[in-house]
């Protein structure tokens, strides 16, 4: 199913590509000339790409790595817990 779904996409996206070859410029020239001015300050360039990575993995990691973890501590049957983000994993760690 999806590889005609896929398939239907690639033709529609190759004929529009031959048909309107300058039909998403204008949008792809304003984008070009925002990073260019973001390039010419080294400083700040370098913030956002800092900025943007830290943003990705926390993106990535915020569905598996944060939940709620509970603890047994020595000796006692009733697990202390950290209390997580809502809707985050259990864990037991015993």
């Amino acid at each position: 199913m999806f590889f005609w779904i896929e398939t239907c996409l690639v033709v529609v996206a190759t004929a529009v590509a031959f048909t309107a070859p300058n039909l998403g410029s204008s949008c792809f020239d304003r984008a070009e000339q925002l990073l260019n001015r973001l390039a010419q300050k080294r400083g700040l360039s370098v913030a956002v790409v800092g900025l943007t990575a830290l943003a990705a993995c926390a993106a990535a990691l915020s569905s598996t790595t944060y939940g709620l973890i509970l603890v047994r501590p020595y000796g006692t049957s009733v697990p202390a817990f950290v209390a997580p983000p809502a809707g985050g994993p259990v864990w037991v760690i015993d």
